[in-house]
């Protein structure tokens, strides 16, 4: 069971947990896990989106390497880098997205993270750079950002959910990070036939 005691200098009351560390009190709103159940639905959903959106863009190239070698004028292999690139960022993104959402909670993480993922995508370098070589650049800070999402949204899973439910909200993470790799490599061929490679990355905004 729980124990109390009174705050210092407060009447608010601290509650510890069996091992002696903080806790919420019961029934606190502040907690995560008492959400109404349409809010931790509508948490699961954002947050899934933007796993299979991070897993869409990991893949996103594959279908238009062609396009990327003849505008770029690179090798079909060296085109190849751009999804290699992003998977480096997709390393060395969560060392310190991870530690930092356990500081400054996880929201403030997503907004920086996807607003980088958002200016590098689209202002700077993906769409519109005519640099083989800054085109790669952007796709490892992109690759860096978005990363979060895979680090971060299953502690958002873990937060809302307790350990009945959380296997099925799980189950709907798992299941994005391979929707997303399977599904854009159909999308981004198709756009390769319909418009140029640079659409492809216009898509993923």
């Amino acid at each position: 069971m729980s124990t109390s005691g009174p705050m210092v200098g407060s009447d608010e009351e601290l509650f510890f947990d069996k091992d002696g560390h903080l806790d919420f009190s019961p029934n606190d709103p502040e907690n995560p896990k008492n959400y109404p159940f349409v809010r931790k639905c509508y948490i699961t959903t954002v947050a899934i989106s933007l796993v299979m959106n991070a897993t869409f863009s990991s893949s996103a190239p594959s279908g238009a390497f062609r396009g990327i070698s003849n505008d770029l004028h690179v090798s079909t292999e060296a085109a190849g880098l751009v999804t290699t690139l992003f998977l480096l960022g997709y390393c060395a993104g969560p060392l310190f997205w991870a530690p930092l959402s356990e500081f400054y909670g996880r929201r403030w993480i997503f907004y920086i993270s996807f607003t980088i993922y958002f200016a590098f995508a689209f202002g700077f370098l993906w769409a519109s750079t005519p640099n083989f070589a800054g085109f790669l650049v952007g796709r490892f800070l992109t690759g860096t950002a978005v990363s979060a999402a895979l680090t971060n949204a299953p502690g958002i899973l873990a937060d809302i959910w307790g350990p009945v439910v959380r296997g099925n909200a799980m189950i709907l993470f798992a299941t994005m990070t391979f929707v997303g790799p399977a599904l854009e490599p159909v999308v981004s061929g198709f756009i390769q036939l319909k418009e140029t490679w640079r659409w492809t990355f216009y898509v993923l905004l």
